[in-house]
């Protein structure tokens, strides 16, 4: 990134921002059908609880999900809240990831 020019980091920067659009629109075609619905609550708050148990034991992948949404160890929100900032960080990290190079790029494309 360094060695990018300042229009070439623009338009990487612009090529980025279309990626992240059309993962939104996939996503919001995928789930049409359930939007306005309320989330399954027994089976959110067990997959939510599984989620805050791997995050406060650091265990792989929920170590650099935990990183990449940007989640404060003993402080996570709510159930529908938690799983939508990790599923979001999955396609476009808030924070640093703490994955290797080549490992952040493998998950990003």
């Amino acid at each position: 990134m360094d060695d990018l020019d300042p229009d070439e980091l623009d338009e990487f920067i612009a090529a980025w921002d279309e990626v992240d659009r059309e993962a939104v629109d996939l996503l919001c075609a995928a789930l049409d059908a359930h939007r306005g619905l309320p989330p399954p609550a027994a089976e959110l708050a067990v997959a939510a609880a599984r989620i805050r148990e791997e995050i406060e034991a650091d265990l792989f992948p929920l170590g650099w999900v935990h990183s990449a949404a940007a989640l404060e160890r003993g402080a996570l929100p709510d159930d529908a809240e938690l799983m939508l900032r990790c599923a979001a960080a999955t396609i476009s990290p808030r924070e640093e990831t703490g994955l290797e190079i080549e490992e952040e790029a493998t998950l990003l494309a």
